[in-house]
């Protein structure tokens, strides 16, 4: 009776997981079609609606950031990189050579691995933050780069960081 039990609780238990992996399959990718009546365009949403119609230029955050820790914005830009293991991340081009690292809040959605190119809005919180020269040395060893190139690491940089509760692909 016990092994019937155990048995029949395993199978309850792998068929309880294979349906909620069917319905996470689902949720990966929660997009929605809207369509502008107004030039009749169809875009694809990732994560939650663009709420505010205020929208930025990317390359604003750096200067917003000079004076604040984080600001919530909604800006507009060309992704330069997306990840390309499961869409979880992307890169937008700041146009100075500086990129915004895109991470999605809670990790609750992914974006198209095909969006490198494209024109997207996204909507949630950006941030910087100070990469010393000693963490930058401790990298450059873990990726095995030559001693001159670590030697050659004299300042810190500023890296740029945004978590994106919605992106908008246009």
């Amino acid at each position: 009776m016990k092994k019937l039990l155990a048995i029949l609780s395993v199978f309850v238990i792998i068929t309880s997981c294979g349906n909620n992996h069917e319905e996470n399959k689902t949720k990966d990718f929660p997009k929605k079609t809207i369509v502008n009546n107004a030039n009749k365009s169809v875009n694809n949403v990732y994560g939650r609606d663009i709420q505010s119609k205020k929208i930025g230029d990317i390359r604003r955050l750096p200067g917003l950031l000079e004076s604040e820790a984080k600001v919530e914005v909604n800006f507009t830009g060309i992704v330069k990189e997306v990840c390309q293991s499961s869409g979880c991340w992307m890169d937008i081009d700041l146009g100075n050579g500086e990129v915004v690292h895109v991470t999605f809040k809670d990790e609750a959605f992914v974006v198209p691995k095909d969006l490198a190119g494209k024109p997207v809005v996204i909507e949630g919180v950006g941030t910087k933050d100070m990469i010393s020269v000693e963490m930058q040395k401790k990298a450059a060893i873990a990726e095995g780069k030559s001693q001159k190139e670590i030697d050659a690491i004299t300042t810190p940089i500023t890296e740029y960081y945004y978590e994106a509760t919605g992106v908008l692909v246009k």
